[in-house]
């Protein structure tokens, strides 16, 4: 699958909802708890997405810059 086109939808959820967990990117993208791992680091890394909590109770929100 298109890794932009995932980023895009964790992206539109987000719109809409204040913050997203793994199991939550899993259930919309249809994909493995790696390979939405993998899209989180690379939107951590961009500066637009924030994580919060350890591991398991991570969850992602969009920073600031972002939502300008």
């Amino acid at each position: 699958m298109n890794t932009n086109l995932n980023a895009e939808k964790i992206l539109e959820y987000l719109q809409n909802h204040n913050s997203i967990s793994n199991s939550e990117a899993q259930n919309i993208l249809n994909m493995s708890p790696a390979g939405v791992r993998k899209i989180f680091v690379k939107l951590v890394e961009q500066g637009i997405l924030i994580p919060s909590g350890a591991n398991k109770n991570r969850i992602y929100r969009l920073s600031q810059e972002s939502k300008k």
